[in-house]
């Protein structure tokens, strides 16, 4: 998903963020919070960064995770393209002096060259059309010795709601699709080779555990089943019958095997920016 009128669907504000956000804390499996797991594993790498550019920020996942760890309160810049989704970051930072939010595009970042120690690109490059463009980019404003750290899923992450989507699709006469997860773009399989420098991949498993239909449903509704139904998701009245057919989906599956398990291998990237050359 790269079209920027989808993205604005699915991102223009952080309601639907939001829901992903909390199936993650309250029914996720493994690691709840991988930002943690990412600071704590670049401050192994190196010494407490001055300076952090967050691009693809969010709602500020990241943000929350660098003030929790790091007491000494580094300079923090996010950056994300939705002005809608931004609000609640700008809200939370506004008494935060050493922490700015704005507007920008990843594949032009509106810095100069070697700004930052640690710069982070979450669970966002898979977004970006240009992929190879947004990583030169933040190579450029990363200094010489920093840290460029990148969270994705794996290639076939979410699984299980894949194969909901397909017997929602069969049972509404659309058919089968070859739509494959909008993270194979940049997956912990495959993003390696986007980077300037060879990353060292750090992988960690999780999913989520449904006791209940609900909450994976509300999931779902946050964007995935739209995004897997394609065009005909843009008609309300078949997308209610599609909500319908997802929810009855995933009851059965619980009434017969127990919680509903969604499985979702994840983790980062991590590259150094060469210290002598700034290669």
């Amino acid at each position: 998903m790269t079209d920027p009128g989808q993205l604005d669907a699915q991102y223009g504000t952080d309601e639907r963020l939001q829901v992903r956000i909390d199936t993650h804390r309250h029914y996720g499996v493994g690691d709840r919070d991988i930002f943690a797991v990412i600071t704590a594993s670049l401050l192994e790498r190196g010494p407490v960064p001055t300076a952090v550019l967050d691009v693809g920020a969010g709602t500020g996942a990241w943000y929350r995770a660098i003030r929790r760890i790091i007491p000494a309160s580094p300079e923090y810049v996010g950056l994300d393209r939705s002005a809608g989704i931004l609000d609640r970051l700008r809200q939370e930072t506004a008494n935060d002096q050493h922490a700015h939010v704005l507007l920008g595009d990843a594949e032009r970042l509106p810095f100069e060259d070697h700004r930052f120690d640690w710069v982070g690109c979450h669970f966002v490059l898979y977004h970006v059309p240009d992929i190879r463009q947004a990583l030169s980019q933040a190579w450029r404003v990363l200094r010489p010795g920093g840290l460029l750290a990148c969270a994705t899923n794996g290639a076939y992450a979410y699984r299980e709601f894949i194969d909901i989507g397909e017997e929602v699709r069969r049972a509404l006469g659309l058919g089968p699709t070859a739509l494959a997860s909008v993270s194979h773009r940049f997956s912990l399989e495959n993003g390696a080779e986007f980077f300037p420098e060879v990353p060292e991949r750090i992988r960690r498993s999780g999913g989520f555990l449904f006791p209940s239909a609900e909450p994976a449903v509300r999931y779902l509704d946050s964007g995935p089943l739209r995004h897997h139904l394609g065009d005909a998701g843009q008609d309300e009245a078949l997308y209610a019958r599609a909500l319908d057919l997802a929810r009855d989906a995933i009851a059965a599956r619980i009434r017969a095997n127990g919680p509903f398990r969604v499985h979702s291998d994840g983790g980062f990237f991590v590259a150094r920016k060469n210290p002598l050359t700034g290669a």
